[in-house]
Parts: structure tokens; C-alpha cells; sequence
């Protein structure tokens, strides 16, 4: 019994570090002319320092995992939260660019470390089922901390109270993770047929068809995903809404986001098979991601909006449960295999927007959202050569 409730204290601790990490990050956003002021620096700079904790991620998630599948994540994840906590306090006295943009990478590798291997310390305490809507739950927490971190800065009187309140959350999320995480090896331990080294993990991950096909099914979806929060505003400005109206209506793909997170796992748990809902769901984000630009403003799009939010939202934590819901990789293996996953992701969220859609489509933001929505259909070719083996 002690162990069924404590699983909602390591839920709470690892949502804790997702909501930090993402805090810390987009608090900058509304006080990017700021800081462009304070530090001298320009708006391209500002630009590397603000994604500066997706460097980590980007790098380092695959090496995270394999080495959380090797330790474990208490230690590992400690160290990085000390160094971000360390990070954000010295971003208080930063003086230039250079300092700036080190100070930020530091929350980066905790932010790494959680993302990549969020699923495998789930399950140490959650039954398979109820692990992807542990992820989800995750994953709306820390897509709250982005909207609280956008959305509250500006109403704090000055940079340096902002950068103060980014460094007491995460040093207090430091403290309570010391404090309250525990690793459970009895569930790892249970696993006797996984057996071997990092490298064979690795190689085991590497060669699994539904990891590999589940690593370039989020890397589309959240390809699709940047490419709508990145363009939409400014195309519904030049379709006639103010700035405010647009930045309005765009917010709502992003509560749909958090909606399809924690609803679409507990459907799919009930259902009892996800590859026919990742087929569903890409379907209908695809169509929905392509008519966008045609639809009349008003209920018609905000609810088009919303429910393209929760297609996209609900597919994530899906894919992000895959390596614990496969046999063949396990709890053991699901370190390595969730940093597989979370890379792709990352490379879709970077390449698919800058590098594929944008130079293709050019001025024509109609095509923008067209060629989005095909990646979103791409992933309903990929589910159905997934195996049985994601199904519980």
C-alpha cells in the first residue's frame, strides 16, 4: 500500500523538474527586448540564449538514458538539478552574452535526463498501463510551465526578481528531489532475462522496429507541432487580427495540447490498443493541420484549433511510453530507448520547421500548414508497421 501512494510523490517530483526546467526557459520569452537592452546583445544572440537548454537536449539525451539505464536516475538527475540551480542563480550577476548563455545551458541536462528517461522511472512505480498517462501527465505539467513562465513575467517588476524566483524553484525542486526520490530495483530485478552491458542496450534499442518507427512518429508529430506554434500567430495577423487576438487564438492549440496529454492515454488504456488510435489521431491532426488556414475565424477555428492541440498532444505521450511497453526492451533497457525517442523528437522539432518546411513552402503560408499536415499523416503509415508488441 505504501508503495501504491508513493508512486504520486514521484510523479509529483518528476512533474517538479519538467515544470522548472520549462519555467526557467520561457520566462524569457515576454522579456526578450530586456534583455536585449540590459545585456547588449542582439536579437540573434538572444535567440541562441533562449534555446540554449535545448543544446543539451539535443546532444546528450541518447548518452542520458543509456547512463540512467547503467546508475539509475537518482544520482544522475541530483547532480544536473545542482547544476542547474547553480546555473540560474549565477544568471543573476551575468554580465555578457557569454555568461548568459552558459548560465542557461546548465538547466538543460536536468531537463535531458527527465525527458529522456521520464518513462523508465514511471515505471519503477506505475503498472504499464497507467505509465502513459504518467507521461502525459508530465508532459502537460511541463507545457504549464511554459505558459506560466510566458504568460506571469511580465507582470514582475524587473529582470532580476524574474531570474530570482527561476533559481528558488529549481533549487527547491533540488531539495525535495534528495529528499523524497527513491529507486525501486525489485521491479528492475523482476526483469532476469535482460541481461548485458550499456552497448548491448543500445544495440538492442537501436535494432527494434516499433522504437525506431516510434522515434520518427514523434519526430513528425512534433515537427507538425512547431511548425503551427511557431507560424500561426503571424498568419492570423496577416489575415487581419490584431497581435492580441492572434496570440489568443493561437494559445488554444496549446490547451488542446495539454487536454490530449493526460486524455488521450487514459482512452487508449481503455481501449486497450493504441496502434488504432495513433492512426485516428494522425488522421485527424492531419486534417485539421492542413484546413487551419481555411477556416473562418471565430468558434470554427478555435474549436479546430483545440482539437488539433489534443490529436498532437495525445500521440506524444504515447510514443514516449513505447520502450515500457515493449517486452523486448523493458524497464532496464527503457533509459536508452527513451533517449532515442527524445532525440528524434528534438531533431523534429528543429529540422522539420527551419530546414523542410519553410525553405519549401517560402511566402505561401497556406503551403506552411499543408506540408505540416503531411507530416502528421506520415504518421499513420508509420502505425501500421508497428508490431503487436506496443499493444498491451
Amino acid at each position: 500500500m505504501e508503495k501504491t501512494r508513493y508512486r504520486y510523490v514521484i510523479l509529483i517530483l518528476v512533474c517538479m523538474c519538467g515544470l522548472s526546467a520549462c519555467y526557467c526557459q520561457y520566462q524569457m520569452a515576454p522579456m526578450a527586448q530586456k534583455i536585449m537592452d540590459i545585456y547588449g546583445i542582439s536579437r540573434q544572440q538572444y535567440a541562441t540564449v533562449f534555446s540554449a537548454p535545448m543544446v543539451p537536449a539535443i546532444l546528450c539525451s541518447l548518452p542520458a538514458g543509456m547512463i540512467v539505464d547503467k546508475i539509475g536516475a537518482k544520482r544522475i538527475v541530483l547532480i544536473c538539478l545542482i547544476l542547474a540551480a547553480a546555473g540560474l542563480w549565477l544568471r543573476i550577476f551575468a554580465k555578457g552574452y557569454v555568461m548568459l548563455y552558459l548560465c542557461m545551458l546548465c538547466p538543460g541536462f536536468a531537463a535531458t535526463f527527465v525527458n529522456a528517461t521520464n518513462a523508465k522511472i514511471f515505471r519503477e512505480w506505475f503498472p504499464v498501463r497507467q505509465t502513459g498517462l504518467a507521461v502525459g501527465i508530465f508532459l502537460a505539467v511541463s507545457a504549464l510551465g511554459m505558459t506560466i513562465g510566458t504568460g506571469t513575467t511580465a507582470m514582475l517588476p524587473s529582470l532580476k526578481i524574474a531570474f530570482i524566483l527561476a533559481g528558488i524553484l529549481t533549487s527547491v525542486t533540488a531539495v525535495c528531489w534528495k529528499v523524497f526520490m527513491r529507486e525501486r530495483k525489485d521491479v528492475l530485478s523482476m526483469e532476469d532475462g535482460v541481461k548485458g552491458d550499456t552497448l548491448s542496450y543500445l544495440k538492442t534499442a537501436v535494432m527494434n522496429r516499433d522504437i525506431i518507427l516510434g522515434s520518427i512518429g514523434i519526430m513528425c508529430t512534433f515537427g507538425n507541432y512547431m511548425v503551427i506554434s511557431t507560424y500561426l500567430p503571424t498568419v492570423l495577423e496577416n489575415k487581419g487580427m490584431t497581435s492580441v487576438s492572434a496570440g489568443a487564438t493561437a494559445s488554444v492549440v496549446s490547451i488542446g495540447y495539454l487536454a490530449g496529454c493526460i486524455l488521450v492515454p487514459v482512452f487508449a488504456d481503455k481501449v486497450g490498443r493504441i496502434r488504432p488510435v495513433i492512426i485516428v489521431l494522425s488522421l485527424i491532426g492531419a486534417a485539421l493541420s492542413a484546413s487551419i488556414y481555411i477556416l473562418p475565424a471565430g468558434a470554427v477555428l478555435t474549436a479546430g484549433l483545440f482539437m488539433t492541440g489534443i490529436c498532437i498532444g495525445g500521440l506524444l505521450p504515447l510514443f514516449m511510453s513505447f520502450p515500457v511497453r515493449i517486452s523486448a526492451i523493458g524497464a532496464k533497457r527503457a533509459g536508452t530507448a527513451g533517449g532515442i525517442i527524445s532525440t528524434f523528437q528534438l531533431l523534429g522539432a528543429v529540422i522539420i520547421p527551419s530546414y523542410i518546411i519553410s525553405p519549401i513552402a517560402g511566402g505561401n503560408d497556406f503551403m506552411l500548414f499543408i506540408l505540416g499536415a503531411c507530416f502528421s499523416a506520415a504518421v499513420c503509415v508509420l502505425a501500421f508497421f508497428m508490431t503487436k508488441a506496443v499493444e498491451l
